[in-house]
């Protein structure tokens, strides 16, 4: 798997987590419950979150 198709899998899991915690709770899990929900690093969480950002904003 390469590092790319790494990140764009766990930011569709984060994705969907942030959304189904969001209109449950009213607020988006920190980094920390997302990297426990997901079973990853928060710095593997964070960059993937950068990776999105990057991917779907151009």
């Amino acid at each position: 798997m390469t590092k790319q198709t790494s990140y764009n899998h766990l930011f569709q899991q984060v994705y969907q987590i942030q959304a189904h915690s969001g209109s449950k709770q009213k607020k988006s899990p920190t980094i920390a419950e997302l990297a426990t929900i997901v079973g990853d690093t928060e710095e593997h969480i964070l960059e993937c979150l950068e990776f999105g950002k990057d991917v779907f904003h151009h």
